[in-house]
């Protein structure tokens, strides 16, 4: 059976993320197709429908 897709953060998820967090944020890469991990150190859910990353150039 498939995960269900939420279209918004689910209440469990946005309490964990109203206090600092250390995340691993993973993409596909768009020319390779590749994965793409990133270490991010501070992440915030300012509502159910946005998240706040601050990243550098060492991210």
């Amino acid at each position: 059976m498939a995960n269900q897709v939420e279209p918004k953060l689910i209440k469990p998820l946005f309490d964990e993320l109203q206090k600092e967090r250390f995340v691993t944020l993973a993409t596909v890469d768009y020319e390779t197709g590749g994965p793409n991990v990133s270490a991010i150190s501070w992440v915030l859910a300012k509502d159910e429908d946005t998240v706040y990353f601050a990243v550098d150039n060492r991210s």
